[in-house]
């Protein structure tokens, strides 16, 4: 499975680690694994997929977000910090971020961990001074 899953119950976070090639055929084992977990209400989430690829169409990033709101949305006020880079990885992460952020899932995505931490309200990895997040239309446009 592509996808790691280290959820630390005190701090009610969840690391999730996508690395290699992401396709259909790993959902069922990613809905297994992320329903496994007994996540407590108000979860924060630092998703990183700086290290993963996939080809996933609007049709099937649709299953996968509406699997994990199925998951979530009953949990409250939860964040999530996507990690992601280039311009391919920030589409798919933001068609994803489209598709789950809602009223109770706040989502923003980040380039370097330390930023994402810092926004999530954990910052034991925070050695950089990249502390805001920096997609945007100019940033994009600029590489």
């Amino acid at each position: 499975m592509p996808v790691i899953f280290e959820y630390d119950v005190e701090k009610n976070l969840l690391y999730e680690t996508g690395i290699d090639y992401l396709s259909m055929k790993d959902f069922p084992d990613y809905k297994e694994m992320f329903s496994s977990i007994e996540f407590h209400p108000g979860v924060r989430i630092i998703a990183d997929y700086r290290r993963a690829h996939t080809d996933f169409d609007f049709s099937e990033m649709y299953q996968i977000a509406s699997f994990d709101r199925k998951i979530l949305s009953p949990l409250g006020r939860i964040k999530m910090a996507i990690l992601v880079t280039g311009k391919l990885g920030y589409g798919v992460a933001r068609m994803y971020q489209s598709m789950l952020q809602g009223q109770n899932i706040q989502i923003e995505l980040f380039r370097h961990q330390a930023a994402a931490e810092k926004w999530i309200g954990h910052e034991t990895f925070c050695n950089t001074d990249d502390s805001v997040p920096d997609f945007s239309a100019t940033s994009l446009a600029m590489e």
